[in-house]
């Protein structure tokens, strides 16, 4: 791929916000999806020289047949609690904002302010302070 990749090329991977934090019932794709964060991250490291830049979006809920499926599907711990401030965003709209973003200086990409207003206190706030938080918002099984 990288070969394939000219000068003031632009690459983007479509991680999640699940990639910032953990979900309870998604440890699978969460761990995947903050890989492709991390691996976003190398690889604009490595094409620093090259003149390519790299993106990783981190949307939240978007409206997929996926999205429908697991919704109508979750198991009932799952339908009690917050799903973080989050509202579902219709994907025509989740992707016109990330790639309008593309052309910006910012590495991580996101889809709404609830995002990265999430990514930015889990950063600034003490981690003892945003577990709380997250564990009161977020559901998990009881």
């Amino acid at each position: 791929l990288v070969p394939l990749l000219k000068p003031g090329s632009r690459l983007l991977i479509v991680s999640s916000a699940f990639g910032i934090v953990g979900g309870a019932g998604y440890s699978s794709y969460c761990a995947s999806k903050a890989g492709l964060i991390n691996f976003g991250d190398a690889l604009r490291r490595e094409l620093l020289h090259k003149d390519i830049s790299v993106y990783v979006a981190c949307p939240g809920d978007v409206e997929t047949p996926q999205y429908e499926y697991e919704h109508e599907n979750r198991p009932q711990w799952m339908k009690s609690g917050s799903t973080g401030g989050s509202s579902v965003m219709p994907a025509r709209t989740a992707a016109a904002r990330i790639l309008k973003k593309c052309s910006g200086k910012r590495f991580l990409i996101f889809s709404d302010s609830g995002i990265f207003s999430l990514y930015l206190s889990l950063k600034l706030l003490p981690r003892r302070l945003m577990n709380f938080i997250l564990d009161m918002a977020l559901p998990r099984p009881k």
